[in-house]
């Protein structure tokens, strides 16, 4: 419809529909059969990307969203709170501690760096491990 200074509006590019790019941001567009509605400074909002649904990245921090097949319901800073990972249930991961998780079919109430508190191993009840 409008090319201007290399800003593209209400045009179509190789199949895909693009509202609206300035300074090679994207706005309401399709990009790869990808539906991509907000691209600010390479902050991705309410998008799907190869297959994953985001809601909202920002800064790195993906909110509400599903990675490979897991479900994360927040990542801050690589810390996983409410998620499902390889099949696992874990409530709060936060500088490699799980709290409340199941690991290799064993229940762990706690772990803390490295010690294992109310949990199952070996099918043995340990009620705290403290330097092996």
């Amino acid at each position: 419809d409008c090319i201007m200074d290399g800003i593209v509006s209400d045009s179509i590019v190789d199949g895909n529909v693009f509202d609206c790019i300035v300074d090679g941001n994207v706005f309401d567009c399709i990009v790869d059969l990808n539906v991509f509605y907000c691209i600010v400074d390479g902050i991705v909002f309410d998008c799907i990307v190869d297959g994953n649904v985001f809601d909202c990245i920002v800064d790195g921090i993906v909110f509400d969203c599903i990675v490979d097949g897991n479900v994360f319901d927040c990542i801050v800073d690589l810390t996983v709170f409410d998620c499902i990972v390889d099949g696992k249930v874990f409530d709060c991961i936060v500088d490699g501690i799980v709290f409340d998780c199941i690991v290799d079919d064993r229940v762990f109430d706690c772990i803390v760096d490295g010690i294992v508190f109310d949990c199952i191993v070996d099918d043995r009840v340990f009620d705290c491990i403290v330097d092996g």
